[in-house]
């Protein structure tokens, strides 16, 4: 297991990703959110992965690439689309 630093300070811990393994990370508030994968976040989104990779690059969603594998934290993903495009998610 590994630490890294993001920006903003915070401490991502990470193992290596294999075998359907969870990545998780500490938030300020001490809660673990689950990371999901950007077929993950295609899929709540109602979009295709080459959508996603599009909006990764122009900086509308954030994402953290660990080793081969870009990962993203939902909360962060909506929080940045809200505040970006002013639109509201609600899970079903």
């Amino acid at each position: 297991m590994g630490t890294n630093i993001l920006a903003g300070g915070q401490t991502l811990r990470s193992a290596t990703i294999a075998g359907g393994n969870t990545l998780r990370s500490g938030t300020d508030a001490g809660v673990q959110e689950e990371f999901i994968t950007k077929e993950e976040v295609a899929r709540r989104l109602k979009k295709t992965t080459r959508t996603i990779e599009h909006w990764q690059r122009r900086g509308y969603i954030p994402f953290v690439k660990v080793q081969q594998s870009v990962l993203f934290r939902w909360s962060r993903v909506v929080a940045q689309l809200e505040r970006k495009f002013g639109v509201g998610f609600v899970e079903r």
